[in-house]
Parts: structure tokens; sequence; C-alpha cells
């Protein structure tokens, strides 16, 4: 069974929290929590942060040729049928896949590189997609 987890940008400093999204009584009405505790059989939240909805990605569970682990919304190179092509790692009609220019893109598994992420790293895709 694979992990379950995922990641978003903070709304605060904009860096990556991993962890389960829930919803937030916070600016953004979303957080990631990445640990429980539990006392007397009740659960507390140890941390949670506020986060950037728009750029939760899951974990696909499996990681890159390098031992990066691969989320949605990663920006990937592969081995294409002639040549290498760069891609979008998205989740569709449960499995991930990744998008290419053609519309042919691969399933899952298949050797990637993560070269950035969609939301930090647009301009990856210039003319790619």
């Amino acid at each position: 069974m694979r992990e379950i987890k995922f990641r978003a940008l903070s709304y605060s400093s904009e860096e990556w929290i991993y962890g389960v999204p829930v919803k937030s009584n916070g600016w953004t009405k979303m957080a990631i929590v990445w640990e429980i505790y539990h006392v007397d059989g009740a659960e507390y939240n140890v941390y949670e942060e506020d986060i950037i909805p728009e750029t939760i990605g899951e974990y696909t569970g499996q990681k890159d040729k390098n031992g990066v682990e691969l989320y949605e919304g990663d920006i990937v190179k592969y081995k294409g049928l002639y040549d290498y092509e760069v891609g979008i790692l998205e989740y569709i009609n449960n499995g991930f896949w990744v998008e290419d220019k053609l519309g042919d893109g691969s399933f899952m598994p298949c050797e990637f590189v993560v070269i950035g992420n969609i939301h930090e790293n647009p301009e990856l895709l210039e003319g790619k997609l």
C-alpha cells in the first residue's frame, strides 16, 4: 500500500508543507496538518499551517530516478518514444499520468526526473505543452 500524503505551499512563508490537507479557521480556510498527538483518546493537532489551496498535490507513492518523491503538479522529464519529453504529473481516472504536448503522455511507472513544478517553475513548460 502506498503512503498517502500531500504537499502545498504555505500561505505565509511560501515554502512546501507536507502532510494532510484539512479545513481551517485560518486565512485560507485550508491547512496542512503534519503531526497529530493523542491525549486520553482525543486527537489534537500539533502542527497545522495555512496553505494556498491551488497548490495541493498528492504524493504518487513513487520516486524519480534520483530518489525525489513524485507529486501531482511536478514537471518531469522522461524518455518518450523518440526523444526526451517534458510533462506535468497529473491524477486522472484513478491513476497518475504525465501529460505532454501531444496529449499522449505516460502512465506511471516510468523513469522520470523531477525538474520543477507548475507553481514555482511554470517557465519550464513554455513551448512544451
